[in-house]
């Protein structure tokens, strides 16, 4: 498994099998996000090129929302 992100809220993981896996830090549960679903891979890389930890924390907020 590969880290895309962590912070204080937020923790967001690739796994190959899985997609992407967004978690909060602050409360239990999660998403995620399989490699079939047609914003794959454009919130895969919205991750990679996240210009900051904020930015990257949004797209978790996004994903969780």
């Amino acid at each position: 498994m590969l880290t895309l992100h962590t912070s204080s809220n937020y923790a967001a993981y690739l796994a190959n099998s899985a997609g992407i896996i967004v978690e909060s830090t602050r409360k239990a549960g999660g998403v995620n996000m399989k490699p079939d679903h047609p914003q794959f891979a454009e919130y895969l890389e919205a991750f990679r090129s996240a210009i900051d930890l904020h930015e990257a924390d949004l797209l978790c907020k996004a994903l969780l929302s």
